[in-house]
């Protein structure tokens, strides 16, 4: 999934292994928050996966909720 997060969100999903930046992002032609999130494969990791994609939809409504 394509995810727009807050930075330090980002970083996060990365440093957690959820995810990895976009290419573009990577090379700065897109914000540093937009990330490439792994799909799920258990039940456990879709429950993960949903905690990040409200983050990202928190973001896109002004929220800046960091994750827990």
């Amino acid at each position: 999934m394509h995810l727009a997060l807050r930075a330090q969100d980002a970083r996060a999903v990365i440093e957690a292994g959820w995810g990895e930046l976009h290419p573009a992002s990577a090379l700065g032609l897109i914000p540093a928050g937009i990330v490439m999130v792994y799909a799920p494969r258990e039940p456990n990791e879709l429950e993960i996966a949903m905690h990040i994609v409200e983050a990202s939809y928190r973001f896109a409504l002004g929220q800046v909720e960091l994750l827990a």
